[in-house]
C-alpha cells in the first residue's frame, strides 16, 4: 500500500493516507496472520515529507515493542472456514 496515491516521490501528491485507514489495513493484516508493507518516499536527502512523519507517528503512537495480550490468527487465515474467490 502506498502513504499517498503514487508510488515513489512524486512533489505534487498530497492525498495522504489516514493514520485511520493505516492502522485499520495494518490490524486487517494481523488478524490473518500477514504483514503490511507500506511505501513511502523519501526526498532525495532520504528525509521524509512531513505529511508522511504525521501518518507513520500516528499509526505507532500508543504503541510498544511489546504486545500487551497475544494476538490469534481469524479462522479464515488458518484455512478453517472456506474462502470463495469470484472471477
Amino acid at each position: 500500500m502506498t502513504i499517498n496515491d503514487s508510488w515513489g516521490y512524486q512533489k505534487a501528491d498530497r492525498q495522504y493516507k489516514s493514520v485511520r485507514q493505516v492502522v485499520r489495513l495494518l490490524a486487517e493484516c494481523a488478524s490473518m496472520g500477514g504483514n503490511l508493507l507500506l511505501d513511502i518516499g523519501p526526498l532525495s536527502d532520504g528525509s521524509l515529507q512531513p505529511g508522511q512523519v504525521a501518518v507513520l507517528e500516528g499509526s505507532v503512537s500508543g504503541h510498544t515493542a511489546t504486545p500487551k495480550r497475544s494476538t490469534v490468527r481469524t479462522p479464515a487465515a488458518r484455512g478453517l472456514l472456506p474462502r470463495r474467490i469470484d472471477t
